[in-house]
């Protein structure tokens, strides 16, 4: 089955939920979350074009977002990431978020990230998923403290 782009675009808002006690560095920050019909149809490709984070317990941390297309299990929240070598091939993109990429709002901060290009290859459904790792410092937050809003193309 050839996958093409046909260049419509959509915004998916995913809110994971959060292990409510203090992260340390390097640990996961959340565990694979859906991205629901990011792929137009199953094998579907997509071009990842932007991020929006909103961040309600106004953390700021670094972060790396890995995306699957499969909901893959790197491990428990708060913990190191563990995934073996068969959950490590369904990552099909990384996306890094800095310190500096957060802009304070007073009570929250956010990030948009924009022009990331990434293009991703859906699996068995339309489906992708995404997890995130503690970059550095211990950040909280409570459970549904962070929103993703993801800009795709397809």
């Amino acid at each position: 089955m050839s996958t093409r782009l046909v260049n419509t675009s959509t915004v998916i808002e995913v809110t994971p939920v959060l292990d409510t006690n203090a992260y340390t560095a390097a640990d996961l920050l959340f565990d694979s979350t859906e991205i629901a019909a990011a792929a137009r149809e199953q094998g579907g490709a997509v071009k990842l074009h932007s991020i929006v984070i909103i961040d309600r317990a106004d953390q700021k941390v670094a972060m790396t977002l890995l995306f699957a297309n499969a909901a893959t299990d790197f491990g428990a929240a708060n913990s190191a990431p563990n995934p073996d070598d068969t959950e490590c091939g369904t990552i099909i993109g990384a996306v890094a978020i800095s310190t500096d990429d957060w802009v304070d709002m007073g009570g929250a901060s956010i990030v948009s990230k924009n022009d990331i290009g990434l293009i991703m290859k859906s699996a068995a459904t339309s489906s992708l998923w995404i997890a995130g790792v503690n970059g550095a410092g211990t950040p909280t937050y409570a459970a549904g403290s962070l929103t993703f809003k993801l800009g795709f193309e397809r």
